[in-house]
């Protein structure tokens, strides 16, 4: 069996593993506005992929490995083989293991070494004298800053100076409205709304403790910046003449249908570092002192 045979042979085992339930047949949903633009977003006929479920792909491939090992060791036993229980190297084959079917599934790279640290982490964990009450403690602190990462596959990671100036440069000279995507702490927004004239900034951050913050800096300094906390892709994005997103690889393909049914004629988008695979950028934007480059589409 070649690797593409066994990588199909496998992701279908992951398919059967999940269930039908990750199926989902749903018809088109839209919405049109009064100049009959699309600004709905169209869920159309989805069907389960394992790219698209990344975690839940994570999770069957760690319990799979698991089976094995544990289908090895009745078959050692079996065979007269006395074992003996060893955590460590248990650890090791999983994490080997685990990572080399992510590579056969073809998950991103950053997926392998998640897989071959993980148990490593546990036995590391097992071995500390931490308190119980530790880990759910870090769990709390944690996830109002990262709440539907596994969802959006958007971790925190905020822009800087030069690159607000370089959106900056692109907005009209006059009264415009800006939405950004996934805005953090709010320091764009804010500073947008400081340094341009007339300029509205609304910043949508899903995460608790990031959105909180955000609010309260704006108090705190009197600014026009208006913070959301919702999901982006439930917006009508139509008022807006600029979006600006710093997101990462995972969300682009779906961030561009949407702009694509929702954003008006005229307007633009705009994304840091990422840009939309299979789709060429109207115009791309070296930052001074930054290798990162910034993406500008025009709808």
């Amino acid at each position: 069996m070649t690797d593409p045979d066994l990588a199909v042979c496998i992701t279908n085992t992951v398919r059967l593993t999940l269930g039908s339930s990750l199926h989902q047949h749903t018809a088109p949903e839209t919405e049109s506005g009064d100049d009959g633009a699309v600004v709905g977003q169209q869920t159309g006929n989805r069907r389960f992929h394992p790219a698209g479920h990344p975690f839940l792909v994570a999770f069957v491939v760690q319990l799979l490995v698991l089976a094995g090992q544990f289908l090895a060791s009745l078959l050692l036993v079996h065979a007269g083989h006395h074992l003996v229980w060893q955590p460590l190297r248990f650890a090791l084959i999983q994490g080997a293991a685990s990572a080399t079917l992510s590579f056969l599934l073809r998950q991103p790279i950053w997926w392998w070494w998640i897989h071959a640290g993980f148990p490593l982490a546990i036995w590391l964990a097992m071995r500390t004298t931490l308190p119980a009450w530790s880990y759910l403690l870090a769990l709390l602190l944690l996830l109002p800053w990262y709440w539907h990462t596994f969802i959006t596959r958007v971790p925190y990671y905020p822009s800087s100076l030069p690159v607000w100036q370089a959106v900056d440069r692109l907005l009209p000279s006059g009264p415009c409205r800006v939405l950004e995507l996934g805005s953090g702490l709010g320091g764009f927004s804010l500073w947008l709304t400081e340094a341009h004239s007339g300029c509205e900034a609304t910043g949508v951050e899903w995460s608790p403790m990031p959105w909180l913050i955000s609010r309260v800096r704006s108090w705190r300094k009197g600014t026009a910046a208006c913070f959301l906390r919702q999901d982006y892709r439930q917006m009508d994005w139509q008022p807006y003449d600029l979006v600006f997103a710093y997101l990462s690889p995972a969300a682009m393909p779906e961030m561009w249908q949407l702009a694509r049914q929702r954003m008006r004629h005229g307007t633009v988008l705009v994304s840091y570092e990422f840009g939309i695979p299979g789709v060429p950028a109207d115009r791309t934007i070296r930052i001074a002192g930054m290798r990162e480059e910034l993406y500008a589409w025009y709808i």
